[in-house]
């Protein structure tokens, strides 16, 4: 299974290998162009979601490993491993609330996965 996540200029693709490549998208010359600006091999085993934030700095992907790995796109480094599942992950999404006392946004992952729990972290 093949994984895509796609922003206003970016293209995310997680493969069965535990792959993830990122391209950038160009169309200033009324053709489409891929070019690859990252790659990473964090996952032990198959991405199954990926979600590039908003504003198109960081990367999300969860895998059949159990991992969520959250990547700077813009150092081309993964920044943070977060365990807490005991099965696959099968969903990623960024939840923005306002924070009640600071009056600033507070942003949230949450993930789902075949072990039946939702869990949110913090961004």
């Amino acid at each position: 299974m093949t994984t895509i996540a796609v922003s206003a200029d970016l293209l995310a693709v997680g493969y069965t290998s535990g792959t993830v490549l990122v391209y950038q998208l160009d169309d200033s010359d009324d053709m489409l162009k891929f070019e690859q600006v990252h790659q990473f091999s964090f996952h032990k085993s198959a991405v199954n979601c990926l979600l590039i934030t908003d504003d198109g700095t960081q990367l999300v992907s969860g895998g059949a490993d159990t991992y969520i790995i959250i990547y700077d796109l813009i150092n081309s480094t993964a920044e943070y491993k977060l365990i807490g599942h005991s099965g696959a992950i099968t969903h990623l999404q960024v939840v923005v609330t306002p924070h009640p006392q600071r009056h600033t946004v507070q942003r949230s992952l949450l993930s789902a996965s075949v072990d039946g729990f939702i869990k949110v972290w913090d961004l």
